[in-house]
């Protein structure tokens, strides 16, 4: 441990032997005075290393007290712990310093891909949250927060990072949670859903959700990654396309029986109007009753062999309330 003693007037009374290395000093117990005032020389030629101890000393006023500072030496970064030591010459302070060199080097290669990563998962046209195996985000990206704002969450992935998800989209989350827990996070299936929400400007939207588990080297799962995407424009073209297609066999149907009308009826009426036409011809004979209803079959036969003809031309359906039930329609021709 490099430790290094220190009086109320910050002279050095003592160091270990690690003290002497970390400042260039071999260590020579026979010359013991003579390095602690190398040691003091080498020490307040650091910038701000002496002051910024007898700054914090002025905190530390009873025994057992303790503070701390950060201290850079070049590129090397250390804590220094300050606390007081029980002394027969007043208060003595023991300087402990802890080298956070590889500690800061690795922060700043977490941040560094970190950085890289939510590079990556910007980069990627969907909705990405990824998460611990204890359900916790631990990174999002843009689509993902744009997608959240859309449906009224205005949250930020700053400020998801380290949210339980249940609580971040327990509006919106297909399948379960619960199943994720379960079927995704212990047995490594990968579980999907669609979702349909309202937009803030009060407009349908569907998603797809699909949450697959994440593996470490050792094939563990250690997280899970939930991938969102809209898919409002493709389920409204299929919902479109579907109803077309029901239009296209409905007005198939009309026309196989208007063919079957046109068929059956006219073959019937040809008959029908043919026996009329030889009928009226007697018409001077006939009785006036007789003549009349002759009249109304002729026009009754000819309104229906318009009506087959309309039927036969339908291009498009429209339909009319048959009763005062709406569920009873007719084809309106």
């Amino acid at each position: 441990m490099p430790l290094v003693v220190m009086d109320e007037n910050m002279e050095i009374v003592g160091a270990s032997r690690e003290a002497f290395s970390m400042f260039g000093i071999r260590p020579d117990p026979n010359n013991y005075s003579e390095q602690l005032h190398e040691l003091a020389i080498t020490m307040s030629a650091k910038q701000n290393l002496i002051p910024s101890i007898g700054a914090m000393t002025f905190k530390l006023l009873h025994v057992g007290s303790n503070t701390k500072i950060q201290w850079q030496d070049g590129i090397q970064h250390f804590d220094i712990e300050i606390f007081t030591l029980p002394s027969d010459h007043g208060i003595q302070y023991g300087i402990n310093f802890i080298d956070t060199t590889e500690t800061m080097e690795l922060g700043k290669d977490l941040d560094t891909t970190r950085t890289y990563l939510e590079g990556i998962l910007d980069s990627i046209p969907l909705g990405i949250v990824v998460m611990n195996r204890l359900m916790q985000v631990t990174a999002m990206n843009l689509r993902q927060q744009d997608i959240m704002k859309i449906t009224g969450q205005d949250i930020s992935r700053i400020q998801a990072v380290g949210s339980d998800v249940a609580d971040l989209f327990s509006s919106q989350q297909k399948p379960s949670w619960e199943d994720v827990k379960t079927d995704v996070m212990k047995e490594g299936k990968i579980l999907d859903g669609i979702v349909r929400q309202k937009s803030t400007l009060d407009e349908e939207r569907v998603f797809s959700i699909e949450v697959a588990p994440l593996k470490n080297s050792q094939d563990e799962i250690v997280g899970a990654v939930r991938i969102c995407g809209d898919i409002t424009i493709q389920t409204r073209m299929e919902e479109q396309a579907r109803e077309s297609g029901l239009v296209i066999a409905r007005l198939e149907t009309i026309k196989q029986v208007a063919v079957t009308l046109n068929h059956v009826i006219n073959n019937a009426l040809a008959v029908l109007l043919c026996n009329l036409d030889l009928i009226a011809k007697y018409r001077a004979s006939l009785p006036e009753i007789v003549v009349e209803l002759l009249g109304g079959m002729q026009k009754e036969s000819e309104r229906l062999k318009e009506f087959v003809i309309r039927f036969s031309e339908i291009k498009e359906i429209k339909t009319a309330n048959y009763t005062e039930d709406e569920k009873e329609k007719m084809i309106d021709v």
